[in-house]
């Protein structure tokens, strides 16, 4: 009977907690404001563009490197506010991979949406983690060039 109960309440909590969250557009507005990053849990997307795939072997890397089924600018509005981006060399701009597997996206116009969104959302922030993704372009050696260029421009 004990675990009947449990059960039932269990339930009941679920549907409680799943009510409470109305706007994940500007969830951080409701956090004090003596609130300490590190004390957060933070939703976040790993290799955050690996939503769609470009290429010749789009297929295959879709069916072996796909990690979300959005894109960045799909997920903001949901909540999310860490991104994994990979950025590699492509001639002279900086190209979103997935190891070898080359995604849909560029890396400019994503940490434009990004940062659209915070200008947007004064309450909101967003944490991007941004590794080299070697496997894309052989260590190529212009890449802290391009990426501190594309991050000034931002």
């Amino acid at each position: 009977m004990k675990k009947v109960l449990l059960v039932i309440f269990s339930f009941f909590v679920g549907l409680a907690a799943k009510a409470q969250v109305t706007d994940y557009q500007n969830w951080m507005a409701q956090l004090d404001d003596d609130a300490f990053v590190c004390q957060l849990s933070i939703p976040g997307a790993h290799d955050a563009c690996s939503s769609s795939f470009s290429g010749i072997l789009s297929g295959l890397y879709k069916s072996m490197a796909q990690t979300q089924t959005k894109t960045v600018e799909q997920m903001l509005p949901l909540g999310v506010r860490l991104f994994d981006l990979r950025p590699c060399v492509s001639g002279n701009k900086l190209h979103i991979n997935h190891g070898v597997a080359s995604t849909s996206f560029d890396f400019d116009p994503v940490m434009g949406q990004i940062k659209q969104y915070v200008i947007d959302h004064p309450t909101e922030f967003c944490i991007v983690v941004i590794r080299h993704e070697v496997e894309g372009d052989d260590n190529n050696s212009t890449f802290g060039d391009k990426l501190q260029a594309s991050l000034a421009a931002i």
